[in-house]
């Protein structure tokens, strides 16, 4: 059996399966040589490769994703750094900020963060409607509307039904406003479902 003609055979048959779309910019190449993008734009035939060159850029491939896969593990390892082990040492030892010898400062703050997921969104959506917060309620119904403004999407749905319409409806908040929405009434003493609204409270090491 021959496994470097198998293989050589597999890496061209892969590179047919993802090939890209044709006539479009692609984002990963911005910054690259313009020729080149409008080589890709209009499909222009390019150099045969050797299966050396399949091979090379395979291991490009398989290393790029190692790398990807590295730095997802060295964040996580940051963040449980800076979130868990460095506020419960300090908390341990009784401080709330410590200098170091290079001058900076690490000192624990609180964050919040919150997500709402799909099973939660309609209870968390009627306790925002119910409450007077609606306003933070983004709404689309083909054209985009603004915040707080559910009657003007109301009418327009019952517009576009007399005409013999269906519109879709889709309603989201943006993470930044649910997250400030969210710190705000948590801070200023009000009540908030914590459940619907996937409310976690934490803290983080932060160097100044």
């Amino acid at each position: 059996m021959d496994i470097k003609s198998i293989y050589n055979v597999y890496l061209k048959e892969q590179e047919k399966l993802n090939s890209r779309d044709k006539n479009v910019f692609h984002a990963s190449s911005a910054g690259s040589c313009y020729r080149k993008q409008m080589y890709s734009y209009y499909d222009y035939p390019s150099d045969t490769k050797d299966d050396k060159s399949y091979r090379l850029l395979r291991l490009g491939t398989i290393v790029h994703k190692d790398l990807e896969e590295a730095i997802k593990v060295k964040k996580e390892e940051l963040r449980l750094t800076a979130e868990q082990e460095l506020p419960d040492a300090m908390s341990a030892a009784g401080l709330t900020q410590i200098t170091l010898s290079t001058g900076e400062k690490i000192s624990i703050n609180e964050f919040y963060a919150a997500h709402i997921s799909k099973a939660n969104q309609q209870q968390a959506y009627q306790w925002l409607l119910e409450n007077g917060h609606e306003g933070i309620i983004k709404n689309e119904v083909s054209l985009k509307f603004g915040r707080g403004e559910s009657g003007i999407v109301d009418e327009t749905v019952l517009a576009l039904k007399s005409r013999g319409l269906s519109p879709e409806v889709k309603q989201s908040i943006h993470p930044s406003t649910l997250k400030a929405f969210v710190k705000e009434q948590l801070t200023t003493g009000n009540d908030i479902p914590t459940e619907p609204f996937g409310v976690y409270i934490g803290t983080k090491a932060i160097i100044k």
